[in-house]
């Protein structure tokens, strides 16, 4: 039997490396991570949570939502904003 871990095809999609760093890189870099956060909110929305969950989770989005709120009153231009 022949060894075909090494040998990598000519043409092909390129799957991200399933290491910590790599799953980071693919999901911050690519339309991945876009797609795991839609099918995580349609996931929130089908599947019955826990209440501490739901507080849980409704704490922290109020938290952002006061965290852009806030970025928003103290900047001086609207480029500050996008970085």
């Amino acid at each position: 039997m022949a060894d075909l871990s090494n040998q990598t095809p000519a043409t092909g999609l390129k799957l991200p490396a399933f290491s910590v760093g790599g799953i980071g890189k693919a999901l911050a870099s690519s339309d991945i991570g876009l797609a795991v956060g839609v099918m995580a909110i349609i996931m929130v929305l089908i599947v019955p949570l826990p209440p501490l969950l739901l507080d849980v989770l409704l704490a922290i989005s109020i938290v952002f939502s006061v965290l852009i709120l806030m970025t928003a009153l103290f900047i001086q231009t609207p480029l500050e904003f996008s970085s």
